[in-house]
């Protein structure tokens, strides 16, 4: 199993970006560029978060 396998489990996620931004929400896809689509929790909008755009995932409640 690889990383992006392990990662398309995942539900609940919080992303860092490059920018220093951070978001918390719900995994939706992720593909093999690691390009991140995910529904956040507080405005219930979706997001599309570009691969070279990640600092860090952290998995909120998997581990």
């Amino acid at each position: 199993m690889d990383i992006i396998d392990y990662i398309r489990k995942l539900k609940n996620i919080t992303i860092e970006t490059k920018d220093k931004r951070t978001i918390t929400g719900q995994l939706k896809k992720v593909d093999k560029q690691m390009n991140i689509l995910i529904l956040i929790k507080e405005t219930n909008d979706e997001k599309i978060i570009k691969g070279t755009n990640l600092r860090y995932i952290i998995f909120d409640d998997e581990l």
